[in-house]
Formats: structure tokens, C-alpha cells, sequence
């Protein structure tokens, strides 16, 4: 059953113990769809936000949009050639550290080395015998 209702709801749950570890894929198509589905999601919450009467209201907003910045930088680091995205740690860097978001630095750099990382994380998931 669908129940709709008058008052905005900015309370959603996303990711946690329904997106187990077991799920990641070791390739680009799998985060690319990931980083996706995150932004339409936070995107959904903006109209939401903008109706709420609260004192946190701006700051709930401005945190919206700094999470879709981070993702549209995932997003276009991905599009890039393997070769190529190690080119972007200065400029990566270089934002993070004007806007004071260390979120943008890790994620942009996880990003970057995806490969090393996936190969890190296939290691340590491997069954110990």
C-alpha cells in the first residue's frame, strides 16, 4: 500500500546494514551506479528541505548540496581514464582544502586510486582457510 502525506519528511535512511560489504564489485560500473542512485536520492531531499520551518533548515540544506558536490566529482573522476584521474589529486586537494571538506579529499581520492582500492578490499575479503 502507498500512503501520501501533507508534511515533508526529511528523516530517510540510506546505506547501512542492507548494503553489506559482499556487495561491492570490483569495477567502475558498480560505483558509478552507486554514486547515481546517492544523488537522486539526495536530490529528493532538497524540495523537502526547503519546506521545513527549523532553525537548521540552511544548514541541512547547505550539507545537501556539499554531498552532491562530492558525488558530481566522483561522478566525473570516474569518467575519466584510469591514467588520467591521477592528474586530478591537486586539484582535489587544492578544493578540499578551500572549502575545509575533508569528505571531498577522501572520497575524491578513493576515487582516484579506485583501482588499488578494490584490489586492497579483494584481499582482505578473501575466506581464511
Amino acid at each position: 500500500k502507498v500512503a501520501y502525506l501533507d508534511e515533508p519528511l526529511v528523516r530517510k535512511r540510506v546505506g547501512g546494514v542492507s548494503n553489506p560489504i559482499r556487495d561491492y564489485k570490483k569495477d567502475t560500473a558498480f560505483y558509478e551506479k552507486r554514486l547515481t542512485s546517492r544523488k537522486k536520492i539526495l536530490e529528493s531531499f532538497l524540495p523537502d528541505i526547503r519546506k521545513i520551518k527549523s532553525t537548521q533548515n540552511e544548514e541541512i540544506h547547505r550539507n545537501c548540496q556539499s554531498q552532491l558536490a562530492v558525488i558530481d566529482m566522483q561522478l566525473q573522476l570516474l569518467e575519466t581514464p584510469n591514467s588520467a584521474r591521477y592528474a586530478q589529486i591537486l586539484p582535489i586537494i587544492r578544493y578540499a582544502i578551500i572549502n575545509k571538506s575533508a569528505s571531498y579529499l577522501f572520497s575524491g581520492l578513493k576515487i582516484v586510486f579506485l583501482d588499488h582500492y578494490l584490489r586492497l578490499r579483494g584481499l582482505r575479503l578473501r575466506p581464511r582457510l
